[in-house]
């Protein structure tokens, strides 16, 4: 796949007209990180309907935690990973690629993983399909 639009502000996940919110998680992450799988040996995908946020009433996206004193449904998740060990970071806008978030980087200030590129191609260097990892070059 080499869609360059899906990097841009703007693209969502869709299937059958419902758009959702997708994020990864992989045994590669270690504990720290917000994408840990808890000792899982497979790598699998969340596709959240994105109208789940609005039956449950989570406030609108923001940059600003209030850290100290949560009081949103928003600033609890993100103090509860915190305080797990696995804060994960906060952008300084909500304008910014989702799809940029889909696989995080394993550094919190490691590059932008581009999935949806033809670069991000499986290294088949294993006859194992469930062996195979993304290439050196992301």
């Amino acid at each position: 796949m080499d869609k360059s639009y899906v990097g841009k502000k703007g693209w969502v996940f869709e299937f059958n007209t419902v758009t959702f919110f997708v994020t990864t998680f992989a045994p590669f992450y270690p504990q720290s990180h917000s994408r840990y799988s808890f000792g899982a040996s497979d790598c699998y995908i969340l596709l959240q309907p994105e109208i789940s946020f609005a039956q449950y009433d989570l406030n609108e996206d923001t940059p600003f935690t209030n850290w100290e004193n949560p009081k949103t449904s928003r600033d609890k998740i993100r103090c509860a990973f915190k305080e797990a060990g696995r804060e994960y970071p906060i952008r300084s806008t909500v304008y910014y690629p989702t799809a940029h978030d889909v696989v995080r980087p394993i550094a919190s200030d490691g590059q932008v993983v581009e999935w949806w590129t033809a670069h991000a191609q499986p290294n088949n260097s294993s006859n194992n399909p469930r062996k195979r990892t993304l290439s050196a070059s992301n």
